[in-house]
């Protein structure tokens, strides 16, 4: 009985040793060549802003909406090829400003998926946007190379 059992605490330490070298392999490898990780801690070091994922992109765009009020989100150029980034956008969005409300489809549209909002865009008037209390309105727009650019304006 008492040989079983220090078998096994050493098969326990054995494990852990060999979970501790992957784990030193990994950092190694991620670090030491054009990587993921080395082209980040590279960034970082130089004190550059560094967004790391998509949704760190959205949160730094959302950083400059006015405190108070709703977001309009419009979405021009985007095709189906784009729906998980418009609907990635959108739930980002309404995550981060909570308990504000982001709208991006004309009213009475339920938003499940990307496709929701690219297939009910809303084309707002001063009036309308004054009754949403939209304080601010971003303007996502895919160019013909493929590039995304997104403007922000306040309403009034």
């Amino acid at each position: 009985m008492h040989e079983m059992r220090r078998d096994w605490q050493a098969s326990i330490v054995l494990v852990n040793a060999l979970a501790a070298l992957s784990i030193a392999v990994n950092v190694f490898v991620g670090v030491g060549t054009k990587g993921f990780a080395r082209s980040t801690f590279r960034r970082v070091a130089e004190g550059k802003d560094y967004a790391v994922s998509p949704a760190s992109q959205v949160d730094t765009l959302l950083a400059d909406t006015p405190a108070r009020g709703n977001v309009l989100l419009q979405f021009a150029g985007f095709g189906r090829a784009d729906e998980a980034a418009v609907e990635l956008f959108y739930y980002r969005s309404a995550y981060r400003l909570y308990p504000r409300r982001v709208l991006a489809a004309r009213p009475g549209t339920v938003i499940n998926r990307g496709r929701d909002i690219l297939g009910a865009p809303v084309e707002p008037d001063d009036a309308w946007l004054g009754q949403q209390d939209i304080s601010c309105v971003i303007a996502c727009e895919r160019d013909a190379a493929g590039g995304i650019s997104c403007d922000m304006r306040r309403s009034p």
